[in-house]
């Protein structure tokens, strides 16, 4: 069985600083938080991304014995689902390639409904022959956690995922960016606007 290990700071507000996954062979993988490794240069590198914290989310539902975790488009699931689906390089740094440069990360999970093919949720677990709650430890400022300290910390973790709002531009009124009902019940005649706004495709209906 291959052995994960999650290290954390802040418990009120979680950030993964670390994360190291020795194979079953004995192979070692050690990534860290950055775009770069810095002095840690035999380490690869890692993003507080959605996909990240998908996956440390599945570390602490695991301790938890809860399975896994789930979720529609926008949740931490749907995220390392699609970072499953086309593995980022920090995935493949982590969770190796064989000797053709295939990424073998999708050997490490189990999906159901991967990349929401059919409506409803995805759903991803750990492969029970690859890692199980034994195999993962889960550290905040170097202090192993129990499994009761790691499911609050999961909460915490969720809790503060949801909590993310994307931020609109000041000047995206409510106007536009409200759909009226009646456009429900008819055909829609949507005029897109070829201007560029801070980055904002602006979509109106008439």
């Amino acid at each position: 069985m291959a052995r994960l290990q999650f290290y954390f700071q802040d418990e009120t507000q979680p950030q993964l600083r670390e994360v190291i996954l020795t194979t079953r062979s004995g192979i070692r993988n050690r990534s860290v938080r950055g775009k770069t490794a810095g002095t840690e240069h035999e380490a690869g590198t890692f993003q507080w991304t959605a996909a990240v914290k998908g996956l440390c989310l599945l570390a602490l539902r695991t301790l938890e014995k809860v399975g896994g975790v789930r979720g529609e488009a926008g949740s931490a699931a749907a995220a390392l689902d699609y970072a499953l689906s086309k593995p980022p390089l920090w995935m493949q740094e982590l969770f190796g390639s064989d000797r053709q440069g295939h990424p073998l990360a999708a050997r490490y999970f189990l999906r159901t409904n991967p990349e929401r093919k059919r409506p409803g949720p995805v759903s991803i677990c750990f492969h029970p022959s690859q890692v199980s709650a034994d195999d993962i430890e889960v550290y905040v400022d170097e202090r192993k956690l129990s499994c009761e300290e790691s499911a609050k910390l999961g909460d915490t973790l969720e809790s503060n995922f949801r909590a993310l709002k994307p931020l609109l531009p000041s000047h995206f009124s409510t106007e536009q960016r409200t759909i009226s009902s009646s456009g429900l019940e008819r055909n829609f005649q949507d005029v897109l606007r070829d201007s560029l706004r801070a980055r904002n495709i602006f979509l109106e209906v008439s």
